[in-house]
């Protein structure tokens, strides 16, 4: 997937759950429906995850979608991040800010 799809398929989403990821958004749809094939049509979190502690192949199969998933999430974040022209909170923060943050999420 383009990372220009996934971008105007989150731009329509006011808020990216973990829920519309798993059984919604359109820019995972190819990943779900290798996902459904696996695990049956219900996508509720509760539903998936009784399929994947009933099943080495629905646990496979789902941290399959997952990983593919947050890494292409993850390499869309890491464009917009490096995007001279993105809005300023896009940005990844440099000098003193981000080291302060960096080492406040790694305090014990």
């Amino acid at each position: 997937m383009s990372l220009d799809l996934f971008a105007d398929a989150m731009d329509i989403v006011s808020e990216d759950t973990a829920s519309h990821t798993l059984a919604e958004c359109v820019a995972w749809e190819a990943q779900r429906c290798s996902l459904v094939r696996v695990i049956g049509p219900n996508l509720t979190l509760p539903a998936v995850i009784h399929q994947m502690v009933g099943s080495r192949t629905a646990w496979d199969a789902v941290a399959e979608f997952c990983e593919e998933v947050m890494g292409q999430k993850e390499a869309a974040e890491r464009a917009r991040e490096a995007d001279p022209l993105a809005d300023t909170i896009r940005r990844r923060r440099g000098g003193r800010r981000r080291r302060w943050w960096h080492r406040r999420l790694l305090a014990p």
